[in-house]
């Protein structure tokens, strides 16, 4: 039977290898480039901490009232979404997702499962993938 510091040592390597395998399923890991700067979460967090998002969830309040695409062009057409585009490539759907979550919810009150919820519809994704000028990375999510 090995020793107690053996076992304990195995348990950490078990504990460490079940969360980088949650992560990588849940999409979650960062990419090992990006681990010495900031990533998109820094970017999102400095854009709410800031007033950025706020100021751009009302343009896109008011280009929602003209059509979703309006609303998709004022998003893209923002600084920090194009920041986000060549400066976290690999993380930029992730990102998509996020703010436009959050803007769901600022705008209708809604809960986080609402926003998503939202974010899934068909019409959604639809216009999101007919934007010829996103580059995405990694898939759209599915809409099961």
């Amino acid at each position: 039977m090995p020793s107690n510091s053996k076992q304990q040592k195995r348990a950490k390597r078990a504990a460490a290898k079940a969360k980088h395998n949650r992560m990588i399923r849940n999409g979650t890991r960062p990419r090992r480039d990006n681990l010495s700067g900031p990533s998109v979460s820094d970017l999102i967090i400095s854009g709410f901490d800031s007033g950025h998002y706020q100021n751009l969830f009302q343009q896109m309040k008011e280009a929602e009232e003209t059509s979703l695409a309006q609303l998709l062009a004022v998003f893209f057409d923002d600084t920090l979404t194009q920041a986000a585009e060549t400066s976290y490539p690999h993380t930029y759907a992730f990102y998509i997702q996020h703010i436009l979550c959050e803007y769901h919810q600022w705008r209708h009150d809604s809960t986080n499962d609402d926003a998503m919820d939202w974010y899934m519809r068909d019409e959604i994704q639809d216009a999101l993938t007919d934007i010829p000028d996103i580059h995405l990375t990694h898939p759209q999510p599915n809409k099961d």
